[in-house]
Protein backbone atom coordinates (compact mmCIF):
# COMPACT_ATOMS: atom_id res chain seq x y z
CA UNK A 1 0.00 0.00 0.00
CA UNK A 2 0.80 3.62 -1.06
CA UNK A 3 -0.17 6.51 1.21
CA UNK A 4 0.31 9.75 2.49
CA UNK A 5 -0.22 12.15 5.79
CA UNK A 6 -3.46 14.64 6.35
CA UNK A 7 -1.96 17.15 9.39
CA UNK A 8 -4.47 19.39 10.85
CA UNK A 9 -3.43 22.35 13.14
CA UNK A 10 -4.88 25.59 14.60
CA UNK A 11 -3.53 28.19 17.29
CA UNK A 12 -5.56 30.13 19.63
CA UNK A 13 -5.38 32.13 22.67
CA UNK A 14 -6.26 30.45 26.03
CA UNK A 15 -8.89 31.27 29.01
CA UNK A 16 -8.91 31.05 32.32
CA UNK A 17 -10.06 28.17 33.75
CA UNK A 18 -13.48 28.37 34.72
CA UNK A 19 -15.10 28.93 38.19
CA UNK A 20 -17.06 26.48 39.96
CA UNK A 21 -15.76 23.90 37.73
CA UNK A 22 -13.46 20.54 39.23
CA UNK A 23 -10.16 19.76 37.62
CA UNK A 24 -9.69 15.93 36.51
CA UNK A 25 -7.46 13.89 34.22
CA UNK A 26 -9.73 11.27 32.05
CA UNK A 27 -7.66 8.41 30.91
CA UNK A 28 -8.47 5.29 28.27
CA UNK A 29 -5.48 3.07 28.41
CA UNK A 30 -5.35 -0.94 28.36
CA UNK A 31 -6.07 -1.15 24.11
CA UNK A 32 -3.95 -4.16 22.45
CA UNK A 33 -2.37 -0.70 19.82
CA UNK A 34 -0.23 -2.61 16.85
CA UNK A 35 0.72 -1.58 13.58
CA UNK A 36 -2.08 0.68 11.80
CA UNK A 37 -1.66 -1.14 7.96
CA UNK A 38 -0.99 -4.48 8.90
CA UNK A 39 -3.70 -4.56 11.93
CA UNK A 40 -6.26 -2.01 10.67
CA UNK A 41 -8.85 -4.93 9.83
CA UNK A 42 -9.05 -6.31 12.87
CA UNK A 43 -10.98 -3.55 14.41
CA UNK A 44 -8.98 -2.27 17.16
CA UNK A 45 -9.53 0.35 19.32
CA UNK A 46 -8.30 3.70 18.53
CA UNK A 47 -7.84 5.16 21.84
CA UNK A 48 -7.98 8.79 20.79
CA UNK A 49 -11.19 8.27 18.68
CA UNK A 50 -12.58 5.99 21.81
CA UNK A 51 -11.70 8.97 24.31
CA UNK A 52 -13.24 11.34 21.91
CA UNK A 53 -16.72 9.88 22.24
CA UNK A 54 -16.73 10.01 25.33
CA UNK A 55 -15.24 14.00 25.54
CA UNK A 56 -17.84 14.71 22.87
CA UNK A 57 -20.75 13.52 24.85
CA UNK A 58 -20.00 14.89 27.63
CA UNK A 59 -19.65 18.44 26.51
CA UNK A 60 -22.80 18.09 25.37
CA UNK A 61 -23.95 17.22 28.71
CA UNK A 62 -22.71 19.46 30.98
CA UNK A 63 -19.90 21.69 29.19
CA UNK A 64 -17.29 20.50 30.71
CA UNK A 65 -14.03 22.42 29.59
CA UNK A 66 -10.59 20.71 27.93
CA UNK A 67 -7.31 22.15 28.95
CA UNK A 68 -5.61 18.85 27.37
CA UNK A 69 -6.04 16.06 25.12
CA UNK A 70 -3.08 13.97 23.81
CA UNK A 71 -2.92 10.44 22.38
CA UNK A 72 -0.43 8.44 20.50
CA UNK A 73 3.00 8.10 19.82
CA UNK A 74 3.31 7.18 16.26
CA UNK A 75 1.82 8.41 12.68
CA UNK A 76 1.92 4.38 11.48
CA UNK A 77 0.71 2.86 15.13
CA UNK A 78 -2.96 2.61 16.56
CA UNK A 79 -3.18 4.38 19.66
CA UNK A 80 -2.88 2.81 22.84
CA UNK A 81 -3.68 5.32 25.18
CA UNK A 82 -4.63 8.88 25.34
CA UNK A 83 -5.44 11.28 28.59
CA UNK A 84 -7.40 14.73 28.69
CA UNK A 85 -6.97 17.57 31.25
CA UNK A 86 -10.71 18.71 32.10
CA UNK A 87 -12.62 20.88 34.12
CA UNK A 88 -16.04 19.66 35.11
CA UNK A 89 -19.02 21.79 36.81
CA UNK A 90 -18.65 21.05 40.27
CA UNK A 91 -22.24 20.47 39.89
CA UNK A 92 -21.56 17.36 37.83
CA UNK A 93 -18.35 16.17 39.61
CA UNK A 94 -19.91 13.38 41.86
CA UNK A 95 -21.27 12.25 38.65
CA UNK A 96 -18.54 11.33 36.79
CA UNK A 97 -16.76 8.20 37.88
CA UNK A 98 -20.61 6.42 37.15
CA UNK A 99 -20.63 8.07 34.10
CA UNK A 100 -16.81 6.82 32.84
CA UNK A 101 -18.00 3.70 34.62
CA UNK A 102 -20.82 3.29 31.87
CA UNK A 103 -18.84 4.64 28.81
CA UNK A 104 -16.80 1.98 29.23
CA UNK A 105 -19.44 -0.92 29.50
CA UNK A 106 -20.64 0.42 26.20
CA UNK A 107 -16.76 1.29 24.43
CA UNK A 108 -16.17 -2.57 25.30
CA UNK A 109 -19.41 -3.32 23.41
CA UNK A 110 -18.93 -1.19 20.70
CA UNK A 111 -15.26 -2.72 20.30
CA UNK A 112 -16.91 -6.24 19.83
CA UNK A 113 -14.64 -7.94 22.38
CA UNK A 114 -11.44 -6.63 20.60
CA UNK A 115 -10.25 -4.81 23.35
CA UNK A 116 -11.11 -6.48 26.90
CA UNK A 117 -8.71 -4.52 28.85
CA UNK A 118 -9.65 -0.73 27.82
CA UNK A 119 -9.94 1.25 31.37
CA UNK A 120 -11.63 4.63 31.02
CA UNK A 121 -10.70 6.76 34.46
CA UNK A 122 -10.91 9.42 35.93
CA UNK A 123 -8.86 11.51 38.80
CA UNK A 124 -8.87 14.37 40.91
CA UNK A 125 -5.76 16.92 39.46
CA UNK A 126 -3.51 18.91 42.06
CA UNK A 127 -1.94 21.43 41.18
CA UNK A 128 -4.41 21.94 37.75
CA UNK A 129 -3.87 23.76 34.64
CA UNK A 130 -4.51 27.11 34.87
CA UNK A 131 -6.28 28.00 31.50
CA UNK A 132 -8.14 26.11 29.06
CA UNK A 133 -9.24 25.78 25.44
CA UNK A 134 -11.81 28.81 24.15
CA UNK A 135 -15.23 27.58 24.00
CA UNK A 136 -15.50 27.60 20.50
CA UNK A 137 -12.72 25.97 19.19
CA UNK A 138 -13.05 23.24 21.74
CA UNK A 139 -16.24 22.83 20.21
CA UNK A 140 -14.55 22.87 16.47
CA UNK A 141 -12.42 20.40 17.03
CA UNK A 142 -14.42 17.75 18.92
CA UNK A 143 -16.61 17.80 16.56
CA UNK A 144 -14.52 17.19 13.93
CA UNK A 145 -12.38 14.77 15.01
CA UNK A 146 -15.85 12.85 16.34
CA UNK A 147 -16.58 12.83 12.61
CA UNK A 148 -13.30 11.82 11.15
CA UNK A 149 -13.08 8.56 9.88
CA UNK A 150 -10.93 5.99 11.04
CA UNK A 151 -10.28 2.58 10.43
CA UNK A 152 -10.64 0.26 7.13
CA UNK A 153 -12.64 2.51 4.72
CA UNK A 154 -12.86 0.21 1.57
CA UNK A 155 -11.94 -3.38 1.33
CA UNK A 156 -10.00 -4.80 -1.85
CA UNK A 157 -11.85 -6.32 -4.81
CA UNK A 158 -8.51 -7.33 -6.83
CA UNK A 159 -7.69 -9.36 -3.57
CA UNK A 160 -9.72 -10.75 -1.90
CA UNK A 161 -9.49 -10.43 2.21
CA UNK A 162 -7.08 -7.27 1.79
CA UNK A 163 -7.61 -3.87 3.02
CA UNK A 164 -7.59 -1.45 0.01
CA UNK A 165 -7.88 1.45 1.65
CA UNK A 166 -7.95 2.88 5.50
CA UNK A 167 -7.17 5.26 7.81
CA UNK A 168 -5.30 6.12 11.30
CA UNK A 169 -5.37 8.89 13.49
CA UNK A 170 -2.36 8.54 14.68
CA UNK A 171 -1.09 11.17 16.99
CA UNK A 172 -3.05 14.43 18.35
CA UNK A 173 -1.74 16.81 20.45
CA UNK A 174 -3.81 19.03 22.05
CA UNK A 175 -3.07 21.85 24.65
CA UNK A 176 -4.55 25.44 26.25
CA UNK A 177 -2.81 27.07 22.82
CA UNK A 178 -3.64 24.79 19.95
CA UNK A 179 -4.05 21.68 18.81
CA UNK A 180 -2.25 19.16 16.05
CA UNK A 181 -3.32 16.07 14.84
CA UNK A 182 -1.94 13.67 11.97
CA UNK A 183 -4.04 11.20 10.22
CA UNK A 184 -2.05 8.35 7.82
CA UNK A 185 -3.77 7.27 5.08
CA UNK A 186 -2.83 3.72 2.97
CA UNK A 187 -4.61 2.32 0.03
CA UNK A 188 -3.50 -0.04 -2.61
CA UNK A 189 -4.42 2.60 -5.20
CA UNK A 190 -2.95 5.66 -5.22
CA UNK A 191 -6.20 6.99 -6.22
CA UNK A 192 -7.82 5.34 -2.91
CA UNK A 193 -5.37 7.53 -0.88
CA UNK A 194 -5.88 10.94 -2.85
CA UNK A 195 -10.11 10.28 -2.35
CA UNK A 196 -9.47 9.69 1.23
CA UNK A 197 -7.02 12.54 1.86
CA UNK A 198 -9.05 15.04 0.08
CA UNK A 199 -12.61 13.79 1.79
CA UNK A 200 -10.75 14.59 5.47
CA UNK A 201 -9.15 17.67 4.17
CA UNK A 202 -12.79 18.88 3.08
CA UNK A 203 -14.12 18.03 6.88
CA UNK A 204 -11.96 20.11 8.77
CA UNK A 205 -12.09 22.99 5.93
CA UNK A 206 -15.99 22.68 6.81
CA UNK A 207 -14.80 23.00 10.55
CA UNK A 208 -12.23 25.78 10.32
CA UNK A 209 -9.71 24.15 10.70
CA UNK A 210 -6.35 24.51 8.05
CA UNK A 211 -5.47 20.78 7.16
CA UNK A 212 -2.23 19.96 4.93
CA UNK A 213 -1.21 16.76 3.41
CA UNK A 214 2.05 15.65 2.93
CA UNK A 215 4.77 13.13 2.60
CA UNK A 216 3.38 10.82 -0.17
CA UNK A 217 4.84 7.51 -0.94
CA UNK A 218 3.75 4.90 -3.99
CA UNK A 219 2.55 1.44 -3.20
CA UNK A 220 3.87 -1.52 -4.77
CA UNK A 221 1.60 -3.20 -7.24
CA UNK A 222 2.09 -6.81 -7.21
CA UNK A 223 3.64 -8.27 -10.22
CA UNK A 224 2.90 -12.53 -10.28
CA UNK A 225 4.59 -13.45 -13.56
CA UNK A 226 7.53 -11.61 -12.58
CA UNK A 227 10.89 -13.17 -13.53
CA UNK A 228 12.38 -12.63 -10.16
CA UNK A 229 9.67 -14.06 -8.26
CA UNK A 230 9.46 -17.23 -10.34
CA UNK A 231 13.16 -17.56 -9.99
CA UNK A 232 12.64 -16.82 -5.65
CA UNK A 233 9.51 -19.10 -5.67
CA UNK A 234 11.73 -21.73 -7.58
CA UNK A 235 14.78 -21.48 -5.23
CA UNK A 236 12.64 -21.52 -2.22
CA UNK A 237 11.14 -24.86 -3.32
CA UNK A 238 14.90 -26.72 -3.37
CA UNK A 239 16.30 -25.94 -0.46
CA UNK A 240 13.15 -26.25 1.75
CA UNK A 241 11.06 -28.72 -0.21
CA UNK A 242 7.79 -27.12 -0.70
CA UNK A 243 6.08 -23.95 -2.20
CA UNK A 244 6.49 -20.50 -0.94
CA UNK A 245 3.54 -18.39 -0.02
CA UNK A 246 3.00 -15.23 -1.89
CA UNK A 247 0.95 -12.48 0.31
CA UNK A 248 -0.69 -8.88 -0.43
CA UNK A 249 -0.77 -6.70 2.89
CA UNK A 250 -1.71 -3.26 3.37
CA UNK A 251 1.63 -1.68 4.78
CA UNK A 252 4.21 0.30 2.88
CA UNK A 253 7.02 -0.88 1.70
CA UNK A 254 10.39 1.01 0.25
CA UNK A 255 9.92 -1.12 -2.74
CA UNK A 256 7.11 1.20 -3.52
CA UNK A 257 9.41 4.03 -3.71
CA UNK A 258 12.30 2.18 -5.62
CA UNK A 259 10.17 0.91 -7.77
CA UNK A 260 9.09 4.36 -8.66
CA UNK A 261 12.61 5.67 -9.26
CA UNK A 262 13.55 3.17 -11.28
CA UNK A 263 10.49 2.26 -13.43
CA UNK A 264 10.55 -1.93 -15.34
CA UNK A 265 12.69 -2.67 -11.56
CA UNK A 266 11.80 -6.51 -11.35
CA UNK A 267 11.93 -6.51 -6.89
CA UNK A 268 10.75 -8.68 -4.69
CA UNK A 269 10.39 -8.86 -0.82
CA UNK A 270 10.79 -11.30 1.49
CA UNK A 271 11.45 -11.16 5.56
CA UNK A 272 11.14 -13.34 8.60
CA UNK A 273 8.30 -13.71 11.06
CA UNK A 274 7.43 -10.77 13.00
CA UNK A 275 4.33 -10.44 15.34
CA UNK A 276 3.12 -7.35 17.28
CA UNK A 277 4.33 -4.82 15.15
CA UNK A 278 4.19 -1.53 16.60
CA UNK A 279 3.19 -1.90 19.55
CA UNK A 280 4.85 -2.85 23.08
CA UNK A 281 5.78 -7.14 22.79
CA UNK A 282 7.21 -7.03 18.90
CA UNK A 283 8.98 -9.39 18.28
CA UNK A 284 11.13 -11.13 15.68
CA UNK A 285 11.35 -14.65 15.28
CA UNK A 286 15.15 -15.38 15.50
CA UNK A 287 15.31 -18.57 13.40
CA UNK A 288 13.77 -17.35 10.77
CA UNK A 289 16.49 -14.84 10.20
CA UNK A 290 18.52 -17.10 9.72
CA UNK A 291 16.42 -18.63 7.21
CA UNK A 292 16.12 -15.78 5.07
CA UNK A 293 20.07 -15.26 5.46
CA UNK A 294 19.93 -18.65 3.45
CA UNK A 295 17.47 -17.53 1.49
CA UNK A 296 19.13 -14.28 0.18
CA UNK A 297 22.44 -16.40 -0.38
CA UNK A 298 20.36 -19.20 -2.23
CA UNK A 299 19.02 -16.51 -4.36
CA UNK A 300 22.13 -14.66 -5.15
CA UNK A 301 23.81 -17.97 -5.55
CA UNK A 302 21.59 -19.17 -7.85
CA UNK A 303 21.55 -16.09 -10.14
Amino acid sequence: AGGLDVDVRESWLPEPAPVAHLPFTVSLSGLRGGHSGVDIHEQRGNAIALLVQVLHDLQGRCALRIAQLQGGNARNAIPREAQATVWVPAAHAEALPAALALWQSWLQQACDGQEPGLRLQAAALNPAPTHVTPWPCQQRWLHALRASPHGVHRMSTAVPGVVDTSNNLGVLAWGPDGAHANFMVRSLRDAGARDLAQGLTALWQLAGVAAERSGDYPGWTPAPHSPLLQHCEQVFRQHWGHDSQRQVIHAGLECGLIAAAYPGMDIVSFGPTITGAHAPGEAVHIPAVADCWRLLQAIVREV
